[in-house]
């Protein structure tokens, strides 16, 4: 596990993101910070709170800039910034310079920075140059993503028992110029069918929470779709509607529809169907406005509610079919006057439909708002069912008979240049420093980091058509090109 902080500063790298995600994987949680350029202090800050329990005497910091970036000559400016800020507040600060090369794309600006890498002396303690060709010279559709996992790991070397950063410093003390190293990175990653063991799993546990849901909304009691307790108040509405001044022999043997036509015409559907209007455009209450909108759900939740929701729309439509029968039956009924039976006996009676008819506008109400909810619930289950069914469709692991450490250690060793080729193409590799190192990840699996250091901006491969670019370059632009010939004759001629 990584021991101090590391923070990242990105100078225009437009892969930023992608490096902090590889380094989130490599490092334990609270030990990867991102610098905000900004706000220097409020990276401190946070560092200081210190919530990875980490040692927090020391900072190692990794300012990452890509050469053909015209922003690059920033870096210097930062490593004097860095190291002034730091200091103030940490023990011991580590500076490192990352530099990306992409030789598939070069621009001059790309040698321009390298050859003036001998300024950047003073301002790091590390100058790392990381290609997307590698050591085998080659250029791979994988190849910025191992990049990227590169940079992301460069911080393990301080977990290792390494001596790399010393000999380093010796030999460029030693020789009195800027050398600079490159690294190599593989981590294992996890086997496809451990993955499907894992979702497996969740599926199996999300159809569990659907079954248990489904068995508690029918074990739910069900709900009532009771009459509506308004009987007297629309019965006495209808009947204080004008009527004709009919007797009540006139209506003899009529129905009652036919006596509500003969009594008040369409006068007393009219006052219903307005009264009922009213009501429609009336607010809906909370309670019921929050259970139409409440959408998000456990899912075992969810699968008992669409249940319920399922028996109380069979209901529901159970309960319409009867009154539509009521109302018909009702208004079907024969007027026999009997001694005691005056007209309101029959206003009565064609309130009394009315009353089936509110109760039965009720109900297809009802059944509307619990048809919309429970389609919104069967969506969301069917899409979580489509999910188990593509779970349950990958293939699971036959038994394999896994590597031992010792076996694993030995194939990895054996293997190093081909799993984890260094990140830099060189024209001479011979006396250089290399250190190679196996660390275990999270899984217990190893993950391999190679360093090579020693190396001049003159050994890369690419470095002759660099040169070559930038003085057409330089040619193309006179007032540019005395400077430059300047900086790189007083860089090659440093003893």
């Amino acid at each position: 596990m990584v021991r101090n902080p590391t923070v990242f500063l990105f100078l225009d790298v437009t892969d930023a993101s992608e490096i902090l995600q590889q380094a989130e994987r490599t490092h334990q949680s609270g030990a990867v910070f991102c610098l905000d350029a900004e706000n220097v202090k409020a990276t401190t800050a946070r560092i200081q709170a210190n919530e990875g329990g980490l040692n927090i005497k020391r900072v190692n910091i990794y300012v990452v800039a890509t050469a053909e970036d015209s922003q690059a000559g920033e870096a210097r400016d930062w490593g004097v910034r860095l190291r002034e800020l730091f200091c103030e507040d940490f023990a011991a600060v580590d500076l490192t310079l990352v530099v990306l090369l992409n030789e598939s794309e070069q621009t001059p600006n790309t040698y321009k920075f390298l050859n003036a890498s001998g300024e950047y002396a003073n301002s790091y303690d590390k100058f790392f140059i990381l290609s997307d060709r590698n050591e085998r010279d080659e250029i791979l559709p994988e190849s910025k993503k191992n990049l990227h996992a590169t940079v992301a790991a460069l911080p393990l070397v301080n977990v290792c028992e390494s001596h790399f950063n010393e000999i380093l410093a010796a030999k460029i003390n030693e020789r009195n110029k800027v050398l600079f190293a490159s690294a190599g990175f593989w981590q294992k990653p996890p086997p496809l069918h451990e993955e499907n063991i894992a979702l497996h799993r969740l599926a199996d546990i999300l159809s569990h929470e659907m079954v248990e849901g489904t068995r508690d909304g029918r074990n739910a009691a069900r709900l009532e779709n009771r009459v509506i307790s308004a009987r007297e108040e629309v019965i006495s509405k209808v009947t204080s509607v004008a009527a004709k001044p009919l007797r009540i022999w006139e209506l003899w043997g009529r129905n009652i529809k036919e006596a509500e036509d003969l009594l008040y015409g369409k006068e007393a559907e009219r006052f219903f169907n307005r009264a009922l209007e009213a009501a429609a455009q009336a607010p809906i209450t909370e309670d019921i406005q929050s259970e139409i909108t409440r959408d998000t759900k456990k899912l075992r939740q969810a699968a008992s509610e669409e249940e319920q929701l399922n028996q109380a729309i069979t209901e529901t439509e159970s309960r319409i079919r009867v009154l539509k029968d009521e109302l018909e039956h009702a208004q079907a009924t024969i007027i026999r006057v009997k001694l005691r039976h005056d007209i309101d006996y029959v206003k009565d009676q064609i309130g009394e439909c009315y009353v089936i008819r509110f109760n039965l506008h009720h109900h297809k109400q009802t059944l509307t708002r619990l048809t919309e909810k429970h389609s919104r619930l069967k969506s969301y289950l069917e899409y979580i069912e489509g999910v188990i069914e593509t779970i349950k469709a990958l293939p699971l692991p036959e038994e394999t008979t896994q590597p031992t450490p010792e076996e694993a250690y030995a194939y990895i060793t054996t293997h190093a240049e081909i799993l984890a080729p260094l990140a830099i193409s060189l024209l001479r590799d011979d006396g250089l420093i290399r250190e190679q190192h196996l660390l275990p990840d999270p899984r217990n699996n190893f993950r391999l980091l190679r360093i090579i250091g020693g190396f001049t901006p003159q050994n890369l491969t690419r470095w002759n058509s660099m040169e070559s670019a930038a003085r057409k370059s330089a040619a193309a632009q006179p007032h540019f090109a005395d400077d430059l010939h300047c900086k790189a004759n007083a860089y090659i001629s440093k003893p």
